[in-house]
């Protein structure tokens, strides 16, 4: 098994980060914990999905797979402070804009291994050669769905919706004082995020920092928990030892000491005989 590892290292089929170490890590401390408390600790995950329509705006929460309807207001009787009410009771972890299915590009394209490293931009350059639009007249993201080292080549799903539906969706929530997180596309990949960076929001990451120290904390604590009583019994197990090698010398002196004695007795035995057996001298 450890010799077919190599090639895989050398093509550059493992990718490490800090990040995923972290969740690696992470995940497998957390999997002795409760399920109640790994709940806790972590935090749901719940999105606040916004479907904009001829009619009005959709809104649904979002947890785990469970998608649960919440409301559904016209345009004329949706006003910033309805939006935000919902918002503040939700308290999601993200604001989703998601648009039709039918009204998005998705294609399965195959590119080399390179270009994992720098994703979006890659497709940017051929985003004329492989769909009818220019990269600018598309908002776009991609994910890799299978990597085969062997032709240092990648299969990567395409997903991506025209910027003009995309920017009045945009500006019809912006109108409404909110900006979303996640821009995708209905039934799409977990994972895909069509709005760019620069137009993603920033939000407030301390809350975030502070759940992550709190895992930090707990998790460091179940460790310690896991690993003290293994460190006292194996300093219980080298003191024992200790002792039972304190006690073989000593079981080592005394049986030395009765060899030494036994065969004290016998010289004796042996010249008490020898004496015996001689004849008196007159």
């Amino acid at each position: 098994m450890a010799s077919s590892l190599y090639p895989r290292i050398l093509q550059g089929d493992f990718h490490w980060s800090l990040a995923a170490c972290w969740r690696w890590q992470r995940d497998g401390l957390l999997g002795w914990l409760p399920i109640g408390v790994r709940g806790k600790l972590l935090g749901a995950v719940r999105r606040l999905i916004l479907k904009p329509d001829l009619e009005g705006l959709a809104l649904f929460r979002q947890e785990e797979d469970e998608l649960a309807a919440l409301a559904q207001p016209s345009w004329e009787s949706l006003d910033r402070e309805t939006l935000h009410q919902w918002i503040r009771t939700e308290h999601p972890s993200a604001i989703v804009l998601q648009l039709p299915a039918e009204r998005a590009l998705n294609r399965v394209v195959t590119l080399p291994m390179a270009a994992a490293a720098n994703l979006r931009q890659v497709l940017g350059y051929e985003m004329d050669r492989l769909t009818p639009f220019s990269a600018s007249q598309l908002y776009y993201d991609a994910l890799i769905v299978e990597r085969h080292p062997e032709q240092r080549r990648i299969r990567v799903e395409l997903s991506a919706l025209p910027r003009s539906e995309v920017d009045t969706a945009l500006g019809n929530l912006a109108a409404l004082g909110v900006a979303p997180d996640v821009v995708e596309v209905t039934g799409s990949r977990p994972g895909l995020n069509l709005l760019p960076n620069e137009k993603r929001p920033r939000r407030r990451v301390w809350p975030r920092r502070l759940r992550n120290a709190l895992i930090a904390v707990s998790l460091s604590l179940a460790l310690a928990a896991t690993v003290l009583p293994l460190w006292q019994y194996r300093m219980l197990v080298i003191g024992l030892q200790k002792q039972v090698d304190v006690l073989q010398r000593e079981s080592g002196q005394v049986l030395n000491l009765r060899e030494q004695l036994e065969k004290a007795v016998e010289s004796s035995r042996f010249l008490l005989q020898k004496k015996q057996n001689s004849p008196p001298i007159i």
